[in-house]
Protein backbone atom coordinates (compact mmCIF):
# COMPACT_ATOMS: atom_id res chain seq x y z
CA UNK A 1 0.00 0.00 0.00
CA UNK A 2 0.93 3.23 -1.06
CA UNK A 3 1.08 6.17 2.00
CA UNK A 4 0.99 9.97 1.50
CA UNK A 5 2.09 12.29 3.87
CA UNK A 6 -1.16 12.97 5.19
CA UNK A 7 -1.63 8.90 5.69
CA UNK A 8 1.83 9.51 8.07
CA UNK A 9 0.66 12.86 9.92
CA UNK A 10 -2.57 11.10 10.67
CA UNK A 11 -1.09 7.90 12.34
CA UNK A 12 0.89 10.16 14.34
CA UNK A 13 -1.85 11.82 15.79
CA UNK A 14 -3.26 8.67 16.85
CA UNK A 15 -0.45 7.70 18.41
CA UNK A 16 -0.62 11.04 20.45
CA UNK A 17 -3.78 9.69 21.85
CA UNK A 18 -1.69 7.68 24.24
CA UNK A 19 -2.10 10.77 26.32
CA UNK A 20 -5.38 11.05 26.98
CA UNK A 21 -5.70 7.52 27.92
CA UNK A 22 -3.15 7.26 30.50
CA UNK A 23 -5.16 10.41 31.80
CA UNK A 24 -7.86 8.55 31.57
CA UNK A 25 -6.24 5.38 33.69
CA UNK A 26 -4.82 7.95 36.23
CA UNK A 27 -8.10 9.21 36.58
CA UNK A 28 -9.59 5.78 37.56
CA UNK A 29 -6.84 5.30 39.66
CA UNK A 30 -7.46 8.76 42.05
CA UNK A 31 -11.04 9.12 41.49
CA UNK A 32 -12.74 5.68 40.97
CA UNK A 33 -10.19 3.45 43.54
CA UNK A 34 -9.31 1.09 40.84
CA UNK A 35 -7.42 -2.10 42.01
CA UNK A 36 -4.34 -2.82 40.98
CA UNK A 37 -5.62 -5.86 38.76
CA UNK A 38 -7.80 -3.11 36.94
CA UNK A 39 -5.01 -0.67 36.37
CA UNK A 40 -2.91 -3.86 35.32
CA UNK A 41 -5.28 -4.68 32.62
CA UNK A 42 -5.86 -1.05 31.51
CA UNK A 43 -2.05 -0.85 31.04
CA UNK A 44 -1.39 -4.50 29.10
CA UNK A 45 -4.48 -3.30 27.48
CA UNK A 46 -3.11 -0.10 26.12
CA UNK A 47 0.61 -1.46 25.82
CA UNK A 48 -0.89 -4.19 22.76
CA UNK A 49 -2.92 -1.57 21.67
CA UNK A 50 -0.04 1.10 21.11
CA UNK A 51 2.32 -1.84 19.99
CA UNK A 52 -0.21 -1.79 17.02
CA UNK A 53 -0.42 1.60 16.50
CA UNK A 54 3.55 2.01 16.55
CA UNK A 55 4.17 -0.90 14.21
CA UNK A 56 1.73 0.63 11.56
CA UNK A 57 3.41 4.21 12.19
CA UNK A 58 6.39 2.67 11.07
CA UNK A 59 5.46 0.62 8.16
CA UNK A 60 4.30 4.07 6.63
CA UNK A 61 7.36 5.54 7.78
CA UNK A 62 9.27 3.04 5.45
CA UNK A 63 6.81 2.72 2.70
CA UNK A 64 7.07 6.38 2.71
CA UNK A 65 10.78 6.80 2.22
CA UNK A 66 11.10 3.96 -0.09
CA UNK A 67 12.62 5.01 -3.25
CA UNK A 68 9.51 6.47 -5.64
CA UNK A 69 7.31 5.87 -2.98
CA UNK A 70 5.74 9.79 -4.07
CA UNK A 71 5.38 8.45 -8.20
Amino acid sequence: MTYNHFDHEQQIMKCWQIIDQLDTVNEGILEHNWSSDQVSNALIGLKEIYQLEFDKLFLQFEESIKPNADQ
